[in-house]
């Protein structure tokens, strides 16, 4: 009988200190970051989540929200996946609408005014 090879991830062993490739965050990236968080903060602030498309003012995407951020904070490095999992877990919806023959996610915010 052969043995079955087992496939699977394992957890890192290897020290960080010891791999040059990989380096602790300055100073300056983790305030960055935590800009970031806070602009993520400020536009779900500005914008509630929005029921439906026909009570929402404003539908941006992933990319739109990314981009309002780093405006203001161009070193940061939060992620699409960051963003979306944090606009889920407040709450928002999205919408699929298709442009130019590809597939748009659109949330669907209400301005507060």
């Amino acid at each position: 009988m052969s043995k079955k090879k087992k496939i699977g991830f394992r957890a890192s062993t290897e020290d960080p200190e010891e791999n040059p490739k990989k380096k602790e965050k300055s100073e300056d990236d983790i305030r960055m970051d935590e800009l970031a968080d806070e602009l993520l903060s400020a536009f779900c602030e500005r914008f509630l989540p929005a029921s439906s498309l026909e009570n929402s003012t404003n539908q941006f995407s992933t990319l739109e929200v990314f981009g309002s951020i780093c405006k203001f904070c161009p070193k940061t490095d939060i992620s699409f996946q960051k963003i979306t999992i944090a606009l889920l877990e407040r709450e928002y919806k999205y919408v699929i609408t298709q442009n130019n023959n590809k597939l748009e996610y659109k949330w669907l915010v209400q301005e507060k005014l």
